[in-house]
């Protein structure tokens, strides 16, 4: 099979309360963490809909690794991933903006 052919596979939902029993979901390829060290793959599956009726592409979707890694997942039309990227943790210090400014001149 040639590099450009890329299988989709489609798995429609079990009928649940809500109706939505028609929704597919697209798994997309697998590919590696970039804040693990060894390269954990991630597999993500994400509804068709969310990516076909998106206004714009890339689709920004939300995924986690294995170990834990909050992930931010580029998508484009055609459900193959374009980047990956790993999201900073925010901090719970509560600083004013002047401590802040004091601790970075105290950096340099």
């Amino acid at each position: 099979m040639p590099a450009a052919l890329k299988v989709i596979r489609w798995r429609v939902r079990p009928f649940d309360t809500c109706g939505d029993s028609d929704l597919a979901t697209v798994a997309l390829n697998p590919f590696s963490c970039p804040a693990c060290s060894k390269g954990t793959l991630v597999k993500v599956e994400v509804e068709a809909t969310t990516i076909t009726e998106a206004k714009r592409h890339p689709v920004i979707v939300t995924a986690a690794c294995p170990k834990g890694h909050s992930l931010v997942v580029f998508v484009d039309k055609n459900f193959q991933v374009r980047d990956v990227e790993a999201v900073a943790t925010a901090s719970e210090k509560h600083e004013d903006a002047v401590d802040k400014t004091k601790s970075w001149f105290d950096s340099l």
